[in-house]
C-alpha cells in the first residue's frame, strides 16, 4: 500500500499505532480522513491523535470548512486532551466565521 491512511484503515489492529509514528508522511486530506474515520469508529487510537495533534494545531487555519468541522468533531468525540490542538482548530473556526459574517454585513 503506497499511502500510509490505507494502510492504518486496512489494519484496524495495529494501523493506527503504525499510523502514528508515521504521521509526518500523510498529506492534510489524508490526516483529515484517517483521524475522522478513527473518531467514527468509537475505536480508541489516542497515539493517532497525539502523534497527529501538533499537525492539527499547525495546520489548522489552512484547512478548508469541512475540514476544520471534521477535525473540531473527532477531537471532541473522542475527548483527546489536546489543549493546544482544540485552541487552535477554535481559533481557526472563530477567524472562518467572523470572514464570514463580513460578507453577509
Amino acid at each position: 500500500m503506497s499511502s500510509p491512511w490505507l494502510l492504518a484503515v486496512a489494519t484496524p489492529a495495529g494501523g493506527a499505532a503504525e499510523a502514528a509514528g508515521r504521521v509526518e508522511a500523510f498529506e492534510p486530506q489524508e490526516l483529515v480522513v484517517l483521524i475522522w474515520a478513527v473518531a467514527a469508529s468509537r475505536h480508541p487510537a489516542p497515539e493517532l491523535l497525539s502523534a497527529a495533534a501538533p499537525m492539527v494545531a499547525a495546520r489548522a487555519v489552512d484547512l478548508n470548512t469541512r475540514a476544520l468541522i471534521a477535525m473540531a468533531w473527532a477531537y471532541a468525540t473522542t475527548e483527546h486532551d489536546a489543549p493546544a490542538t482544540h485552541d487552535a482548530l477554535a481559533a481557526a473556526a472563530t477567524r472562518r466565521l467572523s470572514r464570514s459574517s463580513r460578507r453577509w454585513a
